[in-house]
């Protein structure tokens, strides 16, 4: 899915400048849409991150998923979408992902000073993932999105080098940067390896990924960034 919705807008629109967006305030959270292809909620929205943030292009990010945040369960009487109060049962309301955005564990999330009732509730679920609980935390949903941000910024060719993908069969996704950044992803909960022929070396911020000689060894939702010199082609 998502290599075909890259290669094909390249392909379509080759001087285009995209900007990229997994989450937004009309979707449900990527967390809980992609639930399914994560071994964890941390591991996911990780993933999730890595990926976005290794396209070419400009990157919109959504509060609260570099928090790994999920939608928010609703009653009906803290609805206030009029979109979900008229089509109620039906999951078709937006205030599950407009939630405020959560700064710590205290009341109203540091979103709001006091008591005060803030437009949409937070809850205990989402309370839990904050950015002071977070912060400066290594390994940290919110650190791994810090240290991807910074390392984009410090590698241009992450922001404007060409994408080549590689033909390598679901749920891997491959792709070379420029023609010197590899970046490849297993988007299962299930590990895998790569086999790659040429020279290429561990280099970015990668998540449950070992290089082996040849081998690549994916760990579930696995993401790899490696400097490649010259011609390489992989097989999985």
């Amino acid at each position: 899915f998502f290599g075909k919705r890259i290669h094909d807008f390249f392909t379509g629109r080759p001087n285009a400048w995209p900007m990229w967006a997994f989450s937004n305030h009309d979707v449900v959270r990527l967390a809980t849409r992609w639930a399914r292809f994560g071994a964890s909620q941390d591991a996911l929205a990780k993933q999730a991150g890595t990926l976005l943030l290794s396209f070419q292009g400009s990157i919109c990010l959504w509060q609260g998923d570099e928090l790994g945040q999920t939608d928010t369960a609703l009653s009906f009487d803290e609805l206030t979408d009029p979109q979900g109060i008229n089509f109620w049962p039906e999951p078709v309301g937006r205030d599950n992902t407009r939630t405020p955005m959560v700064w710590d564990d205290s009341v109203n999330a540091g979103f709001s000073r006091g008591n005060g009732k803030p437009w949409l509730p937070v809850k205990a679920p989402q309370l839990a993932r904050n950015v002071k609980s977070q912060l400066g935390v290594h390994g940290s949903v919110l650190e791994t999105y810090r240290s991807m941000i910074a390392w984009r910024k410090a590698n241009r060719v992450l922001l404007t080098g060409d994408t080549v993908f590689h033909d390598l069969p679901e749920p891997i996704l491959a792709f070379t940067r420029g023609g010197q950044l590899l970046c490849v992803f297993n988007l299962s909960p299930d590990a895998r390896t790569v086999t790659i022929t040429g020279t290429a070396t561990l280099t970015g911020p990668s998540l449950a990924a070992d290089l082996h000689g040849q081998t690549l060894r994916l760990g579930p939702n696995a993401a790899a960034i490696l400097t490649v010199t010259g011609d390489i082609t992989l097989t999985a």
